[in-house]
């Protein structure tokens, strides 16, 4: 049953976008969750979630079973797990370590659980439980309204490292990495290990089948004691290249001797190795990784403590590392005596040895794993293609493959290496010696040798008294890059099941275990096998948790399996999609639709699982319920006008209209025309009306079908069978001497042919509509659509009407027909009565139909109607759950009997493959290779589609050839010459014959579209960066035949785009995007996890490399999202450049964002850059930068020839803000020497300027306190003001250049860490009573109910402290903080949310509020002191402390051998300091000349002798502060240059 419980997980995981409520979710699946936070998600009650850093915890229930999930997010070890339920301890679990990521995964079964109620029940006394003291995490669920409680403790390493060692009992085998599992006696198949509550019998036996099973050897009491491991941050080396410098990135390894699994990666910056973690004292193999250009010699190293620092040493001779030399790489070979070819030549040949021209190869270079095509050629008359080592890469690995797909050949490949000459040194990675040729024969494949070379593997089934069990399906899954089935077999009388396994060069990898749809019938144990087949065909299987069984010499391993019977699910489901489908005929629920659609889709697919369809059926049943227990919401709106017209011209006649609501029949409204328009009239939105004309003499009205929407914000009739908006309403005008009795006559018509429409066969019960009812399917489509526009047509005539009656009615015969056939033929191949399948093809009317199925299932139940013919009333053909009373719906197999299941020819396609997907711009074949199920030549198809219109290629997809190749399909699609600039791109889709979409199980993450081919264009090479074209689409937006530009959703808070490139060798890594608007402004952009509001700027998100973009090849994704608090509307266009530089204005994409109430004014301001010399002379064209007022801005001092020094005129600042007005900045040339410099170019720490403000606020927010004892004693609450405080400073130095926005936050961010500085109550028991949300690790539910929160929530929205009178912190950040919770309670309250969510709302809001009425305060407070008298002198609160000390490069000029040291803390004095120096070979006392003082910065020089300047060495300045070192950076490293 685990099997189906990790099922579940996957599919909690996929549906949580529509509402699944029936799942539990952990904390770590939600995006945005932080540590330590809680998480609720709605189950069978409310369920707290809470995580750690260290480790996460979900629960997923179903049935009264009970699946526990631990992942560790960071490496822990000695892991124990207990869990109670309502206080009474279930079991527990020890695990010896878990690595960051991995998850181990517990059952607990209903049995397990029962038990557990039973002895709360009779009062059984039990041990209690105890606290482990360790860290540790706890989490409470509610399953079946009783309380399950999780506890998890283990160690975690930090800075030290204590391994621990599982419990290991006899007749358990010990296995690394795995969960230890302490078993209750004889461990019963089918159900979990666990340890009950009453001890277990120690003198149980192992189990004589596994022979992997031992005792546990008695522990040694002279085993030495754990040795603890201290990991520290290594001070920086130099890598040099002789006496230079090297500022390549060159990457290092250090591997750690001892524990060899342990190998951390650095790559060095400006010359610089540093900042790698390593372990004090221990041994590291240090090496370069494989780099083109450098080449460096092994050495054995470790980290070493020295005084105060971390050092490198040399692990020989102990003596500390300076510089790391590498060499440069030149030309010649890398091993002198090794043998190598100039050449290469393959050779094909026929099956009868003759020589085999004209047959295409392409040759593969690899760029590190990622294989781009260099070569196409094809064999000479000879039958040979050589390869020349001159047209050779050195250090390259290459592979030729041979392009003929349509005939088959020993070998299809051959992989060679080159050597630093690019001569060819190994072959097929076999290294080349003095006998090889270098011709490598590809010879064709005889017909009837392609047999796979085949051997067994062998199972056993037994239920869980050890009998064997017959009819139970096993299937084999062979693991490539994917994992994909192949083989199916169910197990004979005795149990056995006989798998034919595929042996292949260097073995193939395979698990075993029960088949999908077997699933339904049967609980087993293990959830897997997983064996090995070597090439020789031998069967290796793998250890595990399993017994075996002897058969015939041989242990195989043994399925326990117990029966189930799961397939009542289906017929629920159907069932409850009914019930869905009944309450969307009178209202439209988004909700609802969404999980309707979802289930009926995967109650459609010919394999599922019983978690998926009970999935649905809990989501389908709780919507329902909640549907059932709201109150319907309608709202009467006043319709806008509709013309009324006779043919072309206006009637102004007055005419009377009625409106008759469809669902409440009673509700009729009445309206007159006036001035030939119908205006004014109340209807309600969304809902259905019948429109008749009222008694009229002089004209008639054929009756429609409408209804309201909101189209524009305007309220809009539509037709409510085509939801397209009515502009004007056609009457005509009766005839003298009748009635226009054909207009009866044909209104009889119109409603034959709209219920004729309303008939959807796809959502009736037993319907098909592929496996080959698709051509019927789809004409019955055509027919519809048709029907439909006939409907529109207001002036369709009597002949009109009654043809597409009968071709409608004539369609849905045949398609009905067509799904009766379908299911008739699966009985007949069942049977393997294939001499009726003619007959059945031939049949014309359902009677026929019927008759061959009695000849094939005489004793068949109760047969449902079927098809009808054209005038027959429809009813409902035999099939799935839910079809007609008194059927039994079909089941995947016969697991009673044993038979076998009946086989299904549809096509499964698991992975595919390309040898290319790109070619030359002459045009080439490209070929596929489909691997799956039940595939054949015939049975799956390609649909070429042209990406930028979604339109199916017909002359592409029908030239495409297939053949079968072993299990496989190949593909082969020939793509035409391209003569144009510009690539072209095809999206490719597998269908099936008919042209249905194929059923795959491979999944492509963002930006991964394997299943695109391009042609590149004229002039373009495979190592060029192309795009062919760019698509976009925005969340929840409507779709728009433009694929070129988007509208994002007016009522959405999120503008999220998604570009969608096309093209050639696209890198995630190396393409650009800019964005410009309307008014020719580009707007700067900044990625996830910066410290700007998305809402101020586009925000590049998701994207494997945190820049957004995701995807490499011929296609990637561009997730954007864009501001939205604009007041005018926006359109932004994207332009991309897929080499990183050149941007292709061919192929732009726009995206409109509509202006929002939040509004920022979005107002172009310019700021033009003047260039003039001292007498006004312009010395070049102005500059002239374009942005908004809260965009940055950065003015350079461009170098003009023949001119020394530049004057900013009025010493106009160089960057900061645009602002609200226009500005204007000129820079003055001159060769005057300029007695002063710039303001900006001169530290000015005395003054009170902005620069020195950010300089203050700067190392407030550098200072860590959580390395701090203070912050460690300190309240939570006092922890979290200091967090949000130096959050929120960092914010202000990212965006803010207004100086009392920056005062504001030092004043904030020093008094948070002032009060945990001077917290004196943090060791103390806390005298204030206990807060609601209790201590950490405790879950407490909310104390007041919705309506109590909600009138609480609005009190706090209706307090507004900017409308005060003394309120000055206009567009703070403060001020956002509040607004931003602020409009989240705001749409809270017009929603709906739970307590707990409605509960935090609170919290935040008061928070915010509280933060913006105290920071308006303090402004207040400083504007009103007078600068003369400060207030509080409080001379003993001025302790000194230093919180780091920097020097201001890494490299200092020779020329003067200045270096300025930084000196930051809170009440400095210079007089207080003191340094050393390091020379290279000892330390000396130095003094440095102080350049500037402050108390909370010092600025120092220090000059190194004259004499020194000259040397390589490595120069170190040390510091300390009243005596005492200064540890926050360790040492200051510089060299000489």
């Amino acid at each position: 049953m685990r099997n189906i419980f990790k099922r579940k997980e996957l599919f909690s995981i996929r549906k949580i976008s529509v509402g699944v409520a029936s799942v539990i979710i952990g904390a770590s699946m939600l995006s945005g969750v932080q540590p330590l936070g809680k998480t609720e998600v709605q189950a069978k009650e409310n369920i707290e979630v809470e995580t750690t850093q260290d480790v996460q915890i979900k629960v997923v229930e179903y049935e009264g079973r009970a699946l526990i999930k631990i992942t560790a997010t960071k490496d822990i070890s000695n892991v124990d797990i207990k869990i109670t339920l309502d206080g009474q301890k279930v079991t527990t679990y020890h695990v010896d370590k878990l690595k960051a990521g991995e998850s181990i995964t517990k059952e607990l079964t209903k049995e397990q659980l029962g038990k557990v109620k039973d002895r709360l029940a009779k009062k059984i006394k039990t041990l209690p439980n105890t606290a482990v003291v360790r860290k540790s995490v706890e989490q409470t669920f509610s399953i079946d309204k009783s309380n399950l409680k999780v506890a998890v403790s283990y160690d975690i390493e930090e800075g030290t490292v204590v391994p621990n060692k599982p419990e290991v009992k006899p007749g358990e085998p010990s296995k690394p990495g795995q969960p230890d599992v302490k078993p209750e006696g004889p461990s019963k198949p089918g159900q979990p290990d666990v340890k009950p509550e009453e001890p277990s019998n120690p003198e149980q036996p192992s189990n004589p089948g596994n022979p992997d099973t031992k005792p546990e050897e008695p522990s040694n009491p002279g085993t030495k004691p754990e040795v603890k491991r201290t990991k520290a941050v290594v001070e920086s080396v130099f890598v040099t290249k002789g006496t230079e410098p090297v500022l390549a990135n060159l990457t290092f390894q250090f591997a750690n001797v001892k524990h060899p699994e342990e190998v951390v990666e650095q790559t060095t910056n400006l010359a610089m190795l540093g900042g790698e973690e390593l372990y004090l004292d221990e041994e590291y193999k240090l090496t370069l990784k494989d780099n083109a250009g450098y080449t460096f010699s092994e050495r054995l190293v470790k980290a070493k403590k020295e005084g105060d620092f971390v050092v490198l040493q040399d692990a020989n001779t102990n003596e500390t590392i300076e510089t790391l030399l590498v060499k440069e790489k030149t030309s010649g070979s890398e091993n002198p005596g090794e043998i190598t070819l100039d050449k290469l030549v393959a050779k094909v040949v026929t099956k009868d040895d003759r020589p085999f021209g004209d047959v295409p190869f392409r040759l593969f270079e690899f760029d590190s794993n990622i294989p781009n095509i260099v070569k196409e050629a094809k064999t000479n008359a000879s039958g040979e293609l050589t390869l020349d080592a001159k047209s050779l890469k050195p250090n390259t690995k290459y592979d030729l493959r041979i392009q003929k797909k349509n005939t088959p050949f020993l070998r299809d490949n051959v992989v060679f290496t080159t050597d630093k000459d690019g001569k060819i040194k190994t072959i097929d990675n076999k290294a080349v010696t003095q006998t090889t040729t270098g011709i490598i024969e590809f010879k064709e494949e005889k017909v009837n040798d392609n047999e796979a070379k085949m051997t067994k593997a062998r199972f056993k089934v037994v239920d869980e008294q050890g009998n064997p069990v017959k009819g139970v399906e096993l299937s084999a899954s062979g693991i490539k890059t994917k994992i994909t089935t192949l083989k199916n077999s169910r197990s004979d009388e005795n149990g056995i099941v006989t798998l034919d396994l595929e042996s292949k060069v260097n073995g193939v990898n395979y698990i075993v275990n029960v088949s999908k749809n077997d699933q339904f019938n049967w609980q087993f144990k293990p959830e897997a096998v997983s064996l090995f087949v070597t090439e020789e065909g031998k069967v290796n299987y793998t250890s595990g948790d399993y017994k075996t069984f002897n058969y015939n010499g041989e242990n195989i391993p043994v399925f326990v399996v117990k029966k189930i019977d799961l397939n009542h699910l289906k017929t629920e489901l159907q069932e409850k999609i009914k019930e869905a489908e009944e309450v969307l005929k009178t209202r439209e629920i988004k909700e609802l639709r969404d999980i309707l659609n979802s289930a009926k889709e995967e109650l459609a697919k010919p394999e599922t699982l019983p978690i998926y369809v009970g999935g649905y059926l809990n989501d389908l049943t709780k919507a329902l319920e909640k549907i059932k227990n709201q109150q319907e919401q309608r709202t009467k709106v006043v319709v806008e006008p509709v013309f009324v017209a006779k043919e072309t011209e206006p009637v102004f006649d007055n005419l009377t209209f009625q409106f008759t609501n469809v669902k409440h029949p009673e509700e009729v409204v009445e309206q007159t025309t006036n001035q030939g328009m119908l205006s004014e009239e109340e209807l309600y939105l969304e809902e259905e009306y019948k429109l008749t004309l009222k008694d009229n003499a002089g004209y008639t009205f054929n009756e429609r079908l409408v209804k309201v929407k909101i189209l524009d914000g305007f309220m809009v009739l539509h037709d409510a069978n085509t939801n397209e908006s009515i502009q004007t309403l056609l009457v005509k005008e009766k005839t003298s001497g009748s009635e226009n009795p054909g207009d009866a006559s044909n209104q009889a018509l119109r409603n034959k042919l709209e219920e004729l429409v309303k008939r959807e066969l796809r959502t009736e019960a037993g319907y098909i509509a592929n496996q080959g009812n698709q051509i019927a399917n789809n004409a019955w489509i055509s027919a519809k659509t048709e029907a439909e526009r006939v409907l529109k047509n207001e002036s369709a005539t009597k002949e009109d009407l009654e043809a597409a009656i009968k071709n409608l009615e004539e369609k849905i015969h045949n398609a009905t027909l067509g799904s009766e056939k379908v299911k008739v033929e699966k009985l007949i191949r069942a049977k393997n009565r294939l001499d009726l399948i003619p007959k059945l093809k031939k049949a014309k009317t359902l009677e026929e139909v019927l008759e061959l199925k009695k000849l094939v299932k005489p004793e068949d139940e109760a047969t449902p109607e079927g098809p009808n013919k054209p005038g027959e009333k429809p009813g409902k053909p035999e099939g799935t759950p839910g079809g007609t009373p008194g059927t039994t719906p079909e089941k995947p197999g016969n697991g009673e009997n044993g038979n076998n299941p009946l086989p299904s020819a549809k096509p499964v396609i698991n992975s595919y493959s390309f040898d290319d997907k790109v070619v030359e711009s002459a045009g080439g074949e490209v070929n596929v290779t489909i691997k799956g199920e039940n595939l054949t030549a015939d049975n799956v198809k390609i649909k070429v589609l042209n990406p930028f219109t979604a339109a199916k290629e017909e002359e592409l997809s029908n030239s495409i050839t297939y053949k079968k190749v072993g299990d496989d399909v190949v593909a082969t699609i020939k793509l035409p010459a391209n003569t144009t600039s510009t690539a072209k791109s095809f999206n490719l889709v597998f269908t099936d014959a008919l042209g249905m979409k194929a059923k795959a199980t491979y999944s492509e993450e963002r930006g991964e579209n394997g299943r695109v081919i391009t042609i590149l264009p004229t002039g373009k090479t495979k190592q060029d960066s192309v795009l062919s074209f760019v698509t976009i689409s925005s969340y929840q937006a409507h779709h728009s035949t433009d694929l070129t530009t988007t509208t994002t959703d007016k009522g959405n808070v999120s503008k999220k785009t998604v570009a969608h490139l096309y093209g050639t060798n696209l890198k995630a890594n190396v393409t650009k995007v800019k964005i410009i608007d309307q008014n020719g402004v580009e707007w700067p952009i900044h990625t996830t996890g910066s410290n700007i509001e998305a809402s101020d700027y586009p925000m590049m998100v998701i994207g494997k490399l945190g820049n957004g973009i995701s995807g490499d090849g011929t296609y990637q994704e561009a997730e954007i999202v864009l501001p939205n608090h604009l007041d005018t509307d926006m359109t932004f266009t994207y332009v991309f450049a897929p080499d990183g530089v050149n941007f292709d204005e061919a192929h732009k994409v726009t995206a409109v964002v509509e202006k929002t109430t939040n509004v920022k004014s979005a107002v172009k301001r310019t700021i033009t850059v003047k260039y003039q010399d001292e007498n006004g002379k312009t010395l070049k064209g102005d500059k002239v930068l374009t942005g908004y007022s809260w965009f940055n801005y950065s003015v350079e001092k461009d170098t003009i020839d023949g001119y020394k020094n530049v004057i900013v005129k009025d010493n106009k600042a160089l960057s900061g803000k645009f602002g609200t007005k226009d500005q204007e900045i000129v820079l003055v040339y001159t060769n005057k020497e300029v007695a002063q410099p710039s303001e900006t170019e001169k530290p000015a720490p005395q003054e009170d300027t902005l620069a020195t403000s950010k300089a203050k606020l700067k190392e407030l927010a550098d200072r860590d306190l959580k390395l701090e004892d203070s912050y460690k004693k300190a309240s939570s609450e006092l922890q979290t003001n200091w967090r949000r405080a130096r959050a929120l400073a960092n914010r202000v130095l990212a965006e803010s250049n207004n100086k009392e926005e920056v005062d504001n936050q030092i004043v904030a961010l020093e008094k948070a860490i002032a009060a945990i500085e001077n917290s004196t109550e943090a060791s103390k028991p806390s005298e204030e009573k206990p807060k609601e949300e209790g201590n950490a690790g405790n879950i407490t539910k909310p104390t007041k109910n919705v309506d109590e929160l909600k009138t609480e929530l609005q009190k706090l929205v209706e307090q507004d402290p900017t409308k005060e009178d003394n309120y000055k912190l206009k567009d703070s950040l403060q001020e956002k903080a509040w607004k931003t919770a602020r409009a989240k309670a705001q749409a809270l309250l017009q929603g709906e949310a739970t307590a707990e969510v409605l509960e935090e709302q609170v919290g935040k809001l008061t928070r915010a509020l509280e933060t913006l009425k105290e920071e308006n305060k303090l402004a207040n407070d400083k504007a009103d002191k007078p600068n003369t008298t400060p207030e509080s002198p409080a001379p003993e609160e001025k302790v000194s402390e230093v919180t780091s000390y920097t020097g201001d490069k890494a490299v200092i000029s020779k020329v003067d051998g200045k270096l300025l040291v930084t000196v930051n803390g809170k009440n400095l004095k210079a007089s207080d300091l003191s340094f050393r120096f390091h020379d290279g070979n000892s330390w000396k006392d130095v003094t440095l000349k102080v350049i500037s003082e402050d108390s909370n910065k010092i600025v120092l020089e220090f000059v190194v002798p004259e004499e020194l300047r000259n040397s390589m060495a490595t120069y170190k300045i040390s510091a300390k502060y009243k005596n005492q070192t200064i540890k926050a950076n360790g040492a200051i490293n510089f060299k000489i240059a």
